[in-house]
């Protein structure tokens, strides 16, 4: 019997599946490196797209001086012309990354005042703008003897001193803002409603920071320059009483108030910034850096531009659309939860940055171009920088610095391991689906056979019936018509076996009949003494041959018997009762001990054929048991059968003999056991045909404390007659 634990063929072809495992990590290694390569081919892109906007850059060193003012005003409507910065300016209260101002340039020229220092009766204010980027900054020095700054926002900021600002967005509509001096650090900038009310409301697009001094403040500003049409104007307001709020001076460009008041603006942009604009890509941000590392100009964007998703194709089967449900429930959320997704909302640190550091910047300013990968601070994104020197002539002027990120790369990989997981789960289901459909067929075959082979032979070795062979052309078939043709050799030459006794039984006679007449003729002859010794040797030899030929006999005998016998309903106890009796008187040498229930215990069969079991029991047992010994018969209920039990002392069975005890020919008597009475093994073996045909069970064991053997047969008791 196969044990609990061992693998069947199912079993061994599932783990035989496992190997198909081995194909996504075989493609996994694949699309790592294929990711290796693309990664390498994006160093070598990002750092020709350097080295491309370097070479436009060479030998051009008034591109990094510093900055003079850019196109002079010369149309009669300009107001204010803003001056290109070299850098990004930091909003610190400082002045030591703004440019000198000059005094001269550019003038306004709707008025007679030039944009420098202003004066009023108890202040001055030196303004300065300037463009960089995407952004105006704008700086104000202000001298004031009494700087009335707003210690809490619950109070007006109005009532202090401040800057106002007004422009006219490029969709053409007035808006007004207002930033109160306070304490050092950032401020608040309001946005001025421009209705009557003058509600105002906080702005966090319009940066402003101040920084106290003696004798006055610094007020710094950003201002985005999408906000900004072609109409801009300022004015710096000296309040020096908080309680009243009254303006002791206002010193600006031109008022205010109203649209009509405003000064025409023109920004225009650096050289270097408009080499750049026409090099900007989508997924690429490129600078422009100085030999101190400041940034001159700057172009793109790491984050890729919103596009409308593909339309996806309707699935135009059944199989498709369920296929299409499986994979955006179970599928697509593992692969989300698996794989790495690429994102484009991070924290990028060198967003608003006036002034890069890192490794590859050190490197390329010391002559040296570098590619660099670095996290972003939430680890969300890899950002691939190539960093390229400018020269001029010997000297390093400068650097362009090329930014990229992964995601391209990331959002490929991520559909590469999609599909590839996907097509080998699909085929990891079918094959294992099919290996395993293969497996269970083979399995049910090798079952099937093997059923038929445990139903072809009975528990004694008898052939009861045949396997039919198998018209499969396989090794399996071939194993089937083999197994039913050797079953059907075993059950002729098991025939042969059972007939044999009986034939033998009949041919032995005659020549024992010869022998037994000429033995008697012989024995009417005078013959000499020593020839008696003989004769009755003869004599006494063939009385046991004939003694074999009858037990022979008896068996074949009793199996024609059996086909032929009537059941009847008789009592058990009363039969065995019966015998016990009587072999009290046969065997003198040893004692019987009966015991049987009060009830009867009726059972169907033949009364004459259990007493034949009986007779078989008992002679066996006194062949073993010793002289003067006791033989148990007992005779109890148990359930719906009756047990009848033949105990005897003597030497054990042996574990050899103890499965075969009941079959013909088998005995377990050593030469000289059991008196000079021939034992061919058939007495056993009529007890088995006896308790077969009683639809009874027999069995032998040693007795527990290892004095004996005991035989116990458990017969069906019949039901009782309906009332």
């Amino acid at each position: 019997m196969r044990s609990l634990f061992s693998p069947g063929i199912r079993s061994k072809v599932f783990v035989l599946s496992l190997v198909l495992l081995a194909i996504p990590l075989i493609g996994y290694e694949y699309i790592r490196q294929i990711e290796t390569f693309q990664r390498e081919g994006q160093e070598r892109a990002l750092m020709g797209t350097a080295r491309a906007v370097a070479t436009a850059l060479h030998d051009r060193p008034q591109l990094f001086e510093a900055s003079a003012p850019g196109a002079r005003a010369n149309a009669s409507d300009v107001g204010i012309v803003v001056p290109p910065l070299v850098a990004a300016i930091r909003l610190d209260g400082g002045t030591d990354d703004w440019p000198h101002p000059d005094p001269v340039v550019p003038r306004l020229t709707s008025s007679h005042h030039p944009l420098s220092t202003m004066y009023g009766a108890t202040c001055s204010v030196t303004p300065q703008l300037g463009r960089y980027g995407q952004y105006l900054y704008v700086l104000f020095r202000v001298r004031d003897d009494r700087v009335v700054w707003r210690k809490s926002e619950s109070i007006a900021p109005n009532f202090f001193d401040h800057v106002r600002l007004a422009w006219v967005t490029p969709n053409g509509a007035f808006q007004r803002y207002l930033v109160a001096v306070g304490d050092s650090g950032k401020l608040p900038v309001y946005a001025v409603d421009a209705s009557a009310q003058g509600v105002m409301a906080p702005d966090a697009e319009v940066e402003a920071v101040v920084a106290l001094e003696p004798g006055g403040y610094l007020l710094e500003m950003r201002i985005p320059l999408a906000r900004i049409g072609r109409k801009f104007s300022f004015e710096v307001v000296d309040v020096d009483d908080a309680a009243s709020g009254a303006i002791e001076s206002s010193l600006g460009v031109a008022g205010t108030e109203r649209e009509d008041q405003l000064l025409t603006i023109r920004i225009p942009e650096t050289e270097v910034a408009q080499i750049l604009r026409g090099l900007g890509r989508s997924t690429a941000r490129i600078w422009v850096l100085n030999g101190a590392r400041h940034v001159l100009a700057q172009t793109g964007s790491l984050r890729r531009p919103s596009t409308t998703p593909p339309v996806q194709e309707r699935p135009t089967s059944v199989l498709q659309r369920y296929w299409q449900i499986v994979k955006q429930a179970t599928l697509r959320r593992a692969y989300d939860r698996m794989l790495k997704q690429p994102n484009d909302d991070f924290i990028d640190d060198r967003a608003d940055a006036s002034e890069l550091l890192g490794s590859e910047v050190a490197a390329a300013l010391g002559g040296q171009p570098m590619n660099r990968w670095r996290q972003t601070r939430d680890g969300s994104t890899v950002i691939l920088s190539a960093a390229h020197p400018i020269w001029d002539g010997d000297r390093v002027a400068g650097i362009v610095l090329a930014e990229e990120t992964t995601n391209e790369i990331m959002a490929l990989r991520k559909q590469a391991l999609e599909g590839l997981f996907t097509t080998t789960l699909a085929v990891f289901v079918l094959g294992a689906g099919s290996l395993l459909l293969f497996a269970s067929r083979l399995s049910t075959r090798i079952r099937r056979m093997r059923d038929e082979a445990e139903a072809a032979v009975d528990s004694h070795g008898r052939v009861q019936q045949l396997i039919t062979g198998s018209t499969a052309g396989d090794e399996i078939g071939d194993l089937s018509r083999s197994f039913s043709s050797l079953l059907t050799k075993l059950s002729e030459h098991s025939k042969y076996l059972e007939s044999m006794a009986s034939r033998m039984s009949h041919e032995l006679r005659t020549p024992i009949a010869v022998v037994r007449s000429s033995l008697d003729n012989l024995r009417l002859q005078p013959l000499p003494g020593e020839a008696k010794v003989y004769m009755d040797r003869a004599q006494d030899g063939l009385a046991r041959l004939n003694s074999i030929v009858t037990s022979m006999g008896e068996a074949s005998r009793l199996e024609q018997a059996l086909q032929s016998a009537e059941k009847e309903r008789f009592d058990l106890g009363e039969v065995v009762a019966g015998c016990v009796a009587g072999y009290s008187t046969v065997y003198t040498n040893h004692s019987f001990l009966m015991s049987k229930p009060s009830e009867a215990l009726t059972i169907e069969g033949a009364p004459e054929l259990i007493a034949q079991l009986l007779d078989k029991l008992a002679s066996n047992a006194v062949d073993f048991a010793p002289r003067g010994s006791t033989i148990e018969v007992s005779l109890r209920h148990a359930d719906s059968n009756a047990l009848l039990r033949v105990a005897n002392e003597g030497p054990p069975l042996p574990e050899a003999i103890e499965d075969r005890l009941f079959q013909s020919m088998v005995s377990m008597r050593a030469d000289g056991a059991g008196g000079s009475a021939p034992h061919l093994g058939l007495g056993l073996y009529i007890v088995r045909l006896i308790a077969e045909f009683h639809g009874a069970r027999v069995s032998a064991r040693n007795r527990s404390d290892q004095s004996g053997v005991e035989i116990t047969l458990e017969l069906p008791l019949a039901a009782r007659p309906a009332a």
